[in-house]
Parts: C-alpha cells; structure tokens; sequence
C-alpha cells in the first residue's frame, strides 16, 4: 500500500485517530504560550476551550506530557462518596446565551473544561447543564478484587474504604491506599463517552489536605480522585492492578501498560493544558441520574428514561478517536522508544491499535516531546 489514503481507509477509526495526532503535535510544538495565540486567531468549533489551568496527580515518568486532572469530592452523611460538579451559570456570549461549569473552590477556578481532552469533549457527561448522577458508581471494568462484592454500578460508599490504612494486593506497598474503580456522570451512556475513574482513600491525603487549601476543599477523610485518561495517547492506566509496574519500582503509582507512563497519585500540584472545546452538537443524555428523584411511582417515565439513556449513549465515541488530541498533542518519538510493541493491556481496542502502532505514531511525525511545557512550569503545592 503506497499511501496513508490506502493504509488507513476513510471509515477506519485508525486513521482518524493518527490525523488526529499528527495535527495535535503542531500545536505540542510551539508550546503553551504560542498556542494560547492560536486559540485566540482561531475561532473555536463549540463552547469553551483554550489554555486551562487545572490541578492534577503528577507525571512522573513516560511520554505523558503532564498529569491527569483532580475531580473534588463531596461526601454525604450516608457516606455516599459523588464527584462535585462546579457551578452551572449562563454567560452571554457573542450575543448567544451559553451554559458554563465553573466555581472558586480552594483558592482556584474549578471548571468542567478539567476534563475536555482525548474526546471526553464529546461525552454529554461534560455537558455543563446536564442533570447526571455525580455517584461515583462501581466499575464493571474493575480489576480489584474487592469490588466484586459490590453490586453493579453500586455507588462506593465510605465504608468500602474502611481497610484503607492496612488494604495490599501483593502490587507495591500495604497500607499507601485503598483504591476503586468508578464512573461519573454516565448513566445512559456507553463506550468513549464514559468517564472512568479512580477513587483512592489515603493517609497521605489526609495529611497533605492539613497544610493546602485545594486539597482541603476537594478531598474528604483522606477521599480523593482523578480522571483517569492517560495524557499521552488516551489509553486506561492502572493503580496498583499491573505487575509489571511492580518490576519497574511503580508498584504504587498509577502506570499506562501502553505505553509506560507514570503519575504519581499522591502528588497534587498546578498544571495547564490546552482544553478542546464542546461541539455545539453535543446533546444532553436522556435518563440522567438525577431524573430519577421525578420518576417517583410513574413506571411509564421511567421506563423512557431508560430507552433514552441506551439511545444516547456513546453515540459520538468516534469524535473522541478523532481528537484524541492530547494523548496525540504530545505524541512524540519517546512513543518509539519506549512504549512500542507493548499492546494496550487495558482491553480498549482503540488503545489497543495505538500500542500496536505507536511506533508509526513516531514515525508520523507526532513532534510532541517536548510537551512536558504544558505543565507550564508550575511548582508543585
């Protein structure tokens, strides 16, 4: 095959997925500031976007170019454990009413658009007016063990992390933290447009939330958690789920199979990247979570509800594998060197064509390695 028109067709997702990542290493490559000027000369495709400031876990090794964002969490009286969800406000824009998620929390702007990279631009989660269930649920896609007792999509409650100061599981150190796999905000919704996330209670948390004033604000009894979409190329990582990080010496941090990335989960710091924004297409799921305080006894709206919630879901995953900008935004060589034939582990298949190929990634000109700038030189809290 002598072209990339033949190599990857125009209905593969493949090929999407690379054009996506060739175009994100320009912008990696003129650096924040200098795409700050691009954002601006360049009138955005929806609601939002530009350079963002948002608190993150650290990116300690591995092509990732910075960390992977915060979600500040609120803890009912029940011990329900949800995701806070910022301040929905209408703002005029350009003449145009626009609905907006964002809120001083901690000394900082917390916004929705914390999250608005590698395609979750396009999962009605984002929507800032959306009325969905900010529970974090229990992942099916869990890979610890405990959570097996735990009913599907059951919401994690404090006492599930009562063992926090003692929980192992043979990968790295006893006692760092107990954590679960969850999802927010996605009720209704399937495939790229859920958000998956980690929740680890922790000691270490509780500490550092004594002496900074964001984490004081966003975490609760030593509750943290994070999205956890790999900065590099979009793909699951793991905390505490992969022997393989136990071999390199991350057996306690959260470690990306791919293509070998590594974060540190209990450092928090500031951070910036460059948002994509919302389509202005994206519309708001059907059976939210929060729709079902209104169903009391009315069995027939329920039941739309759920048709509703399958119909929308995962309905533009393909936008995702188009702009998985950011995993592609800093695509650079060290993809070659370091994650290459390894396979996504994780069992996306998309994640799963990017580790096979991440070497033509390289190849393709993905000139993002210096992409670490994006933390914008931000010193740690």
């Amino acid at each position: 095959m002598s072209t990339e028109e033949d190599k990857y067709p125009v209905e593969s997702d493949r090929r999407r997925f690379v054009k996506g990542v060739v175009g994100a290493a320009a912008i990696a490559g003129i650096g924040s500031t200098g795409a700050a000027a691009v954002n601006t000369a360049t009138p955005p495709t929806g609601t939002g976007g530009g350079v963002i400031d948002f608190m993150g876990i650290e990116r300690t090794g591995g092509p990732a170019p910075r960390g992977m964002p915060i979600i500040p969490v609120e803890i009912d009286d029940d011990g329900t454990i949800s995701g806070r969800w910022p301040e929905v406000q209408e703002v005029e824009v350009e003449g145009q009413t626009e609905f907006i998620a964002e809120e001083e929390l901690g000394g900082l702007t917390y916004s929705s658009q914390w999250y608005q990279y590698c395609g979750k631009q396009t999962s009605p989660a984002l929507l800032p007016q959306a009325q969905q269930n900010n529970e974090f649920l229990s992942s099916p896609q869990s890979q610890y063990e405990w959570q097996g007792e735990l009913g599907e999509d059951e919401a994690l409650n404090l006492d599930h992390f009562d063992d926090y100061e003692e929980w192992g599981n043979e990968i790295g150190d006893d006692g760092v933290g107990k954590p679960a796999a969850a999802t927010w905000r996605s009720d209704g919704l399937d495939g790229g447009d859920v958000l998956e996330v980690i929740v680890i209670r922790s000691t270490a948390i509780e500490e550092a939330a004594e002496e900074d004033e964001f984490l004081e604000a966003a975490t609760e009894e030593g509750v943290f958690a994070f999205l956890n979409v790999c900065t590099h190329f979009c793909c699951i990582p793991g905390f505490k789920v992969s022997e393989t990080a136990d071999n390199i010496g991350a057996g306690d941090s959260v470690f990306c199979q791919c293509h070998q990335s590594v974060y540190d989960p209990f450092s928090i710091f500031e951070q910036s990247f460059i948002s994509f924004p919302q389509p202005d297409d994206v519309e708001e799921p059907e059976g939210g979570g929060d729709d079902e305080e209104d169903g009391d006894g009315e069995e027939e709206e329920g039941g739309e509800d759920e048709e509703g919630g399958e119909e929308e879901g995962g309905g533009d995953e393909d936008g995702g594998g188009d702009e998985e900008e950011e995993g592609g935004e800093e695509g650079d060589d060290e993809v070659g060197e370091e994650g290459g034939g390894e396979g996504a582990d994780e069992g996306d298949e998309e994640d799963a064509a990017q580790g096979g190929d991440d070497g033509a990634e390289g190849a393709e000109g993905a000139a993002g390695g210096g992409g670490e700038d994006d933390n914008g030189g931000e010193s740690g809290l």
